[in-house]
């Protein structure tokens, strides 16, 4: 358990992608943008600019999206981010498709770190269908949570797992100085901060 924290709940996904907009924006070293279903529509093309302009202002910036859930991205959507030097590369457990046995592997996880400082944990997707805009699956609810302080350094720790399948391998895993700029994991929280986390992590992060 980790003190010093402050938590609030986002309750649809109009309040969380505001907040994920507004703390990307804020964000000074590095972005690790994580989740089941990005879709190449509105929210995902808002999120897509945001990310590669922060990449062009010398960000980290990293996006793992699941193989199966994010299926109908196209590729040209793709290099728009690697092109921008975006580091992103799908969640893959089948291995190809004679592996049928390890399709029901999948990465789940709807995960925002900002600087180590914020994290976004949740049930939210990235798509329009999850603003309500689907008349098929409207109306859309969904709940998020955005925690600030050093659970958010915790969260982070999944990421450095090789096992988890973030694009950081090799020298590029590197790039990022973790006890440094996850600095705000050992300081003194503010008065103000109350809450207590706990970081579990769970899923599939080994083929």
């Amino acid at each position: 358990f980790i003190n010093g924290n402050s938590v609030k709940v986002l309750v649809d996904g109009e309040a969380t992608y505001a907040s994920l907009h507004a703390g990307i924006e804020e964000a000074e070293s590095y972005i690790l943008f994580q989740f089941y279903i990005i879709r190449a529509d509105e929210s995902g093309n808002r999120f897509k600019e945001q990310l590669i302009r922060k990449a062009e202002q010398g960000l980290d910036v990293y996006v793992l999206y699941d193989e199966l859930g994010s299926s109908d991205l196209p590729d040209p959507w793709i290099a728009g981010f690697t092109n921008a030097g975006i580091r992103m590369i799908p969640f893959n457990t089948r291995q190809g498709p004679q592996n049928r046995f390890q399709l029901n592997f999948r990465n789940h996880r709807k995960i925002v770190i900002v600087d180590g400082k914020s994290t976004w944990i949740g049930g939210l997707n990235i798509g329009d269908d999850y603003l309500g805009k689907d008349k098929k699956l409207s109306p859309w609810r969904d709940t998020h949570l955005r925690i600030d302080g050093p659970a958010a350094a915790a969260n982070s720790t999944i990421c450095r797992s090789p096992g988890a399948r973030w694009p950081m391998k090799n020298a590029s895993r590197s790039t990022i100085t973790w006890c440094r700029r996850l600095s705000c994991s050992t300081s003194s929280p503010s008065p103000s901060i109350y809450a207590t986390c706990r970081i579990l992590p769970g899923g599939i992060t080994k083929p």
